[in-house]
């Protein structure tokens, strides 16, 4: 019920245009037909219920039907799951997290911005890190939790699949100045891009 809710709550943006949430990601690793039963009655252009997988090859990708007939055949308009590459898009995080700012130059592409969190936020947010391990007699790197609390990181995970999925990481100044509901004649000045990233 309070998921439902959060659906349809408004945000104002500081043009002061309401605002709503466009997507929204629910995993179904746990209590997958809990998830499954709640996303059926949502809008399916709105909620997406994803799935962590390490070894995707791609942040997001490609929806699969998961619910079937008696003939086996896949229900029309059912379920589907998409998956999210977890590797991929923690290694990219980590990458931005490391990143050094040069004061003189603008912020690098994917540079984060965070508001005031706690220390447990963070620790949340930097809860993994990859460990060598021979799997099948090849050396490789598998993420693993070094604390149980991570579910900033996991946030963090979902939130940029979805920014990948509506194409934030690729707005133009125009589309921003459009989503943000804010005249373009009022505008100081247009950038091809933003300073910063579409994190911040």
């Amino acid at each position: 019920k309070q998921l439902s809710a959060l659906l349809s709550e408004q945000w104002r943006m500081k043009s002061g245009a309401p605002r709503v949430i466009e997507k929204l990601a629910i995993d179904s690793g746990y209590n997958t037909q809990t998830v499954y039963n709640w996303a059926r009655t949502q809008d399916a252009g709105r909620v997406i219920v994803t799935k962590g997988v390490e070894t995707a090859p791609a942040i997001i990708n490609q929806p699969r039907a998961v619910e079937v007939r008696e003939n086996g055949k896949r229900i029309y308009r059912g379920i589907k799951v998409w998956t999210i590459g977890t590797n991929l898009a923690k290694a990219e995080l980590y990458s931005w997290l490391k990143q050094v700012r040069d004061p003189d130059k603008e912020k690098p592409y994917g540079w984060c911005n965070f508001p005031e969190y706690d220390s447990e936020y963070f620790k949340q947010l930097t809860a993994e890190q990859t460990i060598p391990k021979i799997i099948r007699g090849y050396r490789r790197y598998v993420w693993e939790k070094m604390r149980e609390r991570n579910e900033a990181l996991d946030c963090r995970v979902m939130n940029r699949a979805m920014a990948m999925l509506i194409g934030a990481d690729r707005f133009s100044e125009e589309e921003w100045t459009r989503r943000e509901g804010i005249d373009a004649a009022n505008r100081p000045h247009k950038k091809k891009r933003r300073e910063s990233s579409f994190w911040s």
